[in-house]
């Protein structure tokens, strides 16, 4: 899988080293918003500079631009989904509007009406 543990002599690891194909699969896991901001950045800047530099430091603002659409991401996947909750619910009202009038109930009302409407 692209992991490896380093134990000595039946003790708890000391080390932990993710080969880089590992990293790729641990971090393709996801398919929410902030798991493919997160893959993006890693893929767009950190690995790259760790490739040529061997070393990777957080740049303030690069970091502030991926909070900013890391925000934006999970701002747009929230309002997705209440969206779907609330078509949902009004749907779920018609459903029983719809369950209320058609009922035996009402089957005389619904007759009486038809012969207005018809004249």
């Amino acid at each position: 899988m692209g992991v490896t543990h380093i134990s000595y002599l039946k003790q708890t690891p000391k080390l932990v080293i993710f080969y880089e194909e590992g990293l790729y699969g641990f971090i393709n896991y996801s398919k929410l918003p902030i798991g493919i901001s997160f893959r993006k950045w890693l893929r767009r800047e950190v690995l790259p500079e760790l490739r040529a530099k061997g070393t990777y430091s957080i740049n303030k603002e690069s970091y502030k631009d991926n909070l900013k659409d890391e925000n934006e991401n999970l701002s747009l996947y929230i309002q997705d989904k209440l969206n779907k909750e609330r078509n949902l619910s009004l749907l779920l009202e018609v459903l029983n509007l719809i369950d209320r009038i058609t009922s035996k109930e009402n089957e005389d009302k619904l007759r009486y009406l038809k012969d207005i409407l018809n004249g």
